[in-house]
């Protein structure tokens, strides 16, 4: 959960403008993704090829909604 929080505290900083409900959103897929990587952890590795380590999901879980939170805003200032 600490990549999900760190997501939406960076997002509050840097993107003040972006939409709260797409960052909630945003949170909510992320965290459901962090999940899948876990449960799904040796089927992952067999078709990858390497395994996903833990201390990755913080990293993924920010970067989903950091990334989310940016298209929204640049598509909220495209659209202005």
């Amino acid at each position: 959960f600490y990549g999900t929080v760190l997501g939406i505290f960076l997002s509050a900083m840097f993107l003040p403008k972006a939409f709260a409900n797409l960052i909630f959103i945003a949170a909510l897929i992320a965290q459901l993704i962090v999940i899948a990587l876990f449960v799904l952890k040796s089927d992952l590795t067999a078709f990858l090829g390497f395994e996903v380590s833990f201390l990755w999901y913080n990293v993924i879980a920010t970067g989903i909604i950091c990334g989310v939170g940016s298209m929204g805003y640049a598509y909220s200032k495209l659209i202005k």
